[in-house]
């Protein structure tokens, strides 16, 4: 299951597990159309913005419709928005928003999940968290706030979860390559950081995250772990 599948990270990850003939339940507002002829792509409509929405996921996992199906053995959440701006031009819906889709949804997705789980089958839940949970920069204390709550959320679901088939990790994720990541290749804040860092060594590729939680998945090793994968920006 991919939170976050029509736009995005998201969106290019669920491409490339559909490339490899997986199956993948999507969730996210709107139908990526792409998909719309994918027989291993299945949608869930879902406004994350309004965490109540998320008793449709409950729903579905209840549903004649899930249990036609194989059971989620992997779930992503890479659902998220970034709204950069200097702190005191954020206005109340931004910030509510911000927590509603970064944090407060994946721990009511989460809830559902383990709800719904046979504990007899590994789970392995991954979530997107960012370098600037961990590092710092301007105009980003909001989104930083939220990916911070995500690093405590996994770390003590994770503790929780110790003696049970629940594996719970995160991604610290830098700019990883996508459409949207691109252009922003023009912003002054990425010019100054590309002279230190050149293009080609900055954007992650979609691979890289795969070949990540497919580490995770091989193994028992990890709970609660942070994986950085930022191209060696933070150290700069």
């Amino acid at each position: 299951m991919i939170a976050g599948s029509s736009s995005g990270i998201g969106y290019e990850l669920a491409s490339f597990y559909l490339s490899k003939n997986y199956h993948i339940i999507g969730i996210a507002r709107n139908f990526p159309s792409s998909f719309a002829n994918h027989k291993k792509y299945f949608h869930l409509k879902i406004d994350l913005k309004n965490t109540s929405n998320i008793i449709l996921l409950s729903d579905f996992l209840k549903s004649k419709a899930y249990k036609n199906i194989e059971p989620i053995s992997t779930s992503i959440l890479l659902s998220g928005i970034n709204i950069v701006k200097p702190i005191i031009n954020y206005e109340d819906i931004d910030i509510q928003d911000m927590f509603s889709i970064n944090l407060l949804s994946q721990i009511k997705i989460t809830r559902e999940l383990i709800k719904h789980h046979d504990f007899d089958r590994r789970i392995d839940l991954i979530y997107a968290s960012s370098i600037w949970a961990s590092s710092s920069a301007a105009y980003r204390s909001i989104y930083g706030a939220t990916k911070s709550g995500i690093n405590g959320f996994v770390r003590n679901l994770s503790k929780e979860f110790i003696n049970k088939s629940l594996f719970a990790n995160y991604l610290e994720l830098g700019w990883v390559d996508t459409p949207l990541s691109r252009k922003t290749a023009n912003d002054p804040e990425i010019k100054e950081l590309q002279k230190r860092l050149p293009k080609e060594n900055l954007f992650i590729p979609i691979n890289d995250i795969y070949l990540t939680i497919q580490l995770i998945k091989s193994t028992c090793s990890y709970r609660g772990s942070s994986f950085k994968i930022d191209k060696g920006y933070s150290i700069l």
